[in-house]
């Protein structure tokens, strides 16, 4: 998207991550972002918005951040572009969240979507010490975990982010 703040272009006159804030907020207790650059456009949908704890390290470095802000027993962590998210995603990964389970995503038929995550805040220290030996794996993380995955098959169009002008204009004319 050259070099574009994906979340911030705008889908149907709004941010694509504003889409994602308006599927997102019925489902949980709270709701963060986690951004590293252009905080005030952010900051103007009303939800509040941190910096990575540790900058560069991709989309982990976004989840220990939202380990150390949400103060819920559950954190979610999603794309903030991908706006036609399931609005029933996150009680489907809580209904598979068992004692001895401390991660759930879903597979979409296809492939896992582990971007889609669901985690108990009591891995933190293991995500911080996988970061402080230079891992940035999701899946790597992940194998670290003991992690359930969900069939999502029937909502598999839900994890669909965007990646190009043309999958933008796609669904901005209603193909998507």
């Amino acid at each position: 998207m050259g070099g574009a703040d994906k979340p911030l272009l705008t889908l149907r006159g709004r941010p694509l991550v504003a889409h994602v804030v308006d599927r997102l907020q019925p489902q949980v207790s709270a709701t963060v972002l986690i951004a590293n650059r252009s905080l005030e456009q952010y900051a103007a949908l009303r939800v509040p918005v941190h910096r990575d704890a540790i900058a560069g390290v991709g989309p982990l470095g976004g989840l220990l951040t939202a380990l150390d802000v949400a103060g819920t027993p559950l954190v979610f962590c999603c794309p903030g572009d991908a706006p036609l998210m399931a609005r029933d995603l996150v009680s489907r990964l809580t209904a598979a969240l068992t004692p001895d389970i401390d991660a759930v995503y879903p597979h979409d038929g296809a492939r896992g979507q582990p971007l889609f995550l669901l985690v108990r805040p009591i891995i933190r220290p293991v995500l911080e010490h996988y970061l402080a030996d230079g891992q940035r794996a999701v899946h790597g993380f992940l194998s670290t975990l003991r992690t359930a995955i969900i069939d999502a098959a029937d909502i598999a169009g839900s994890f669909r982010n965007i990646n190009t002008p043309e999958e933008l204009d796609e669904l901005e004319r209603g193909a998507g």
